[in-house]
C-alpha cells in the first residue's frame, strides 16, 4: 500500500458521517444555546430583578450613536474619494 492510498482510506467515510452527524449536531447546538439563553436570562432575573436586563444601557445608547456616525461618516468619504477619482479619470487631461 502507498502512503497516498493510506491518506485516501483515512478520509474515505469522511462525507458520509458527515451527512449521518451534520443534522443532529445542527439540532443539538440550537437547544443548547436556547437553554443556556434560557438559564442565563432566568439567573440574571432572579439576582437582579427586571431592571437587571437594563444594565448598561446608559453606556450603550452614547456609545452606539457615536460608533454609527463614525462608521457612516467613513462610508460617506470612501465614496465621495471614489466618485472624485471615476471623475478625475474620465476627464482628459
Amino acid at each position: 500500500m502507498s502512503i497516498q492510498n493510506e491518506i485516501i482510506g483515512l478520509f474515505a467515510g469522511y462525507g458520509a458521517t458527515f451527512i449521518r452527524d451534520a443534522p443532529f449536531a445542527g439540532i443539538y447546538l440550537f437547544f443548547y444555546e436556547g437553554c443556556k439563553t434560557w438559564a442565563h436570562e432566568y439567573s440574571v432575573y432572579l439576582e437582579e430583578g427586571f431592571m437587571g436586563f437594563f444594565d448598561g444601557i446608559s453606556v450603550r445608547l452614547i456609545r452606539k450613536p457615536l460608533n454609527s456616525a463614525i462608521s457612516w461618516t467613513i462610508y460617506e468619504e470612501v465614496v465621495r474619494w471614489y466618485d472624485r477619482k471615476d471623475q478625475l479619470m474620465k476627464d482628459p487631461i
